[in-house]
């Protein structure tokens, strides 16, 4: 019996040692009896959340605006269509092109204009859409719930107090997708690429 007592002690030990990968350990007991120890599954450690975004408040730098509701909201739309698979600077990079167009005396001088401006092509006489998601006939409701969210958030950014933008796209009003190669693009100096765009001004 007080081998076996011996034996029993000797499995607690590897017991406690095994005991932080959830195994069963089988023990030995002398005369052909074994007994299987089976050691609780530990709790995973918990997996911490990521913080929130921090973003900057406030207008573009050197640019007074009061945003309206709808002024927001039409500043959401086009960074969740435009940008709703980039990063948080990709998105805040669609958001500052279009106050820069709020800015510049060849574009409308609200955020909804600018989102929805509409001209015609001199050649064929087609309306041509300045941001090619407000006419290409498909529906503007976003479905992407937490892309949606961010694009708020980075919307409210701009039209919230108490700091400024910074411009990291050096002054763009224009930009392309890299897959693309548009005509305009060797009139503009590139300024920047952040995410899938290419920025100009």
């Amino acid at each position: 019996m007080k081998s076996v007592s011996v034996i029993f002690a000797a499995a607690l030990i590897m017991a406690i040692i095994y005991m932080s990968f959830g195994m069963g350990v089988q023990v030995g007991l002398g005369q052909g009896q074994t007994n299987t120890i089976v050691l609780p599954q530990l709790p995973a450690a918990p997996v911490p959340a990521e913080p929130p975004p921090v973003l900057p408040k406030g207008n573009i730098e050197h640019m007074d605006y009061t945003f309206s509701d709808k002024d927001e909201e039409c500043m959401a739309l086009n960074i969740y269509w435009e940008a709703k698979n980039q990063d948080l600077k990709g998105m805040l990079a669609v958001g500052l092109v279009t106050m820069q167009r709020v800015r510049s005396k060849h574009y409308p001088s609200d955020v909804c204009g600018v989102v929805w401006q509409q001209n015609r092509d001199r050649k064929t006489g087609n309306l041509v859409a300045q941001f090619s998601w407000t006419l290409d006939g498909k529906s503007d409701t976003p479905k992407h719930k937490k892309a949606w969210e961010q694009a708020n958030r980075v919307a409210s950014s701009f039209a919230g107090d108490g700091g400024t933008v910074k411009d990291f796209t050096d002054g763009a009003y224009l930009y392309h997708a890299y897959y693309v190669n548009p005509y305009w693009k060797k009139h503009y100096e590139q300024t920047a690429t952040i995410g899938s765009h290419l920025f100009y001004k």
